[in-house]
């Protein structure tokens, strides 16, 4: 992992350049689940659908990316505090707003509607 991000997290540990990376966090859409984890890998998970790994790096002290698929997901890091976290995704042609948050046990997945 290049780059790094700090400041912020240290419950959930966001250290990323040279160091460890290991936050889960919950959106703010119910059932969405991220997991970073400090080998580089990413698990995206939700209620609706099967969990993804994929591999993600730091770019630099404030972006970071992974791959979904064959495209490549660029987030600008624009807030960081010890419980929440917003990217900026820069999709194929749209800017993607996400925001989340700690995620703290015991968490299941709410009643999707059918």
């Amino acid at each position: 992992m290049a780059g790094g991000v700090h400041g912020g997290a240290r419950r959930g540990v966001l250290t990323v350049g040279g160091g460890c990376l290991l936050l889960a966090l919950l959106s703010r859409v119910p059932g969405t689940l991220r997991i970073f984890l400090p080998d580089g890998t990413l698990l995206m998970d939700s209620c609706g659908e099967t969990y993804r790994l994929a591999q993600w790096r730091a770019i630099d002290d404030r972006r970071i990316e992974w791959t979904e698929d064959t495209a490549r997901i660029e987030a600008q890091i624009t807030r960081l505090t010890d419980d929440e976290l917003q990217l900026r995704l820069q999709l194929a042609r749209v800017v993607k707003e996400e925001t989340y948050r700690l995620a703290k046990a015991p968490k299941v997945c709410p009643d999707m509607p059918r």
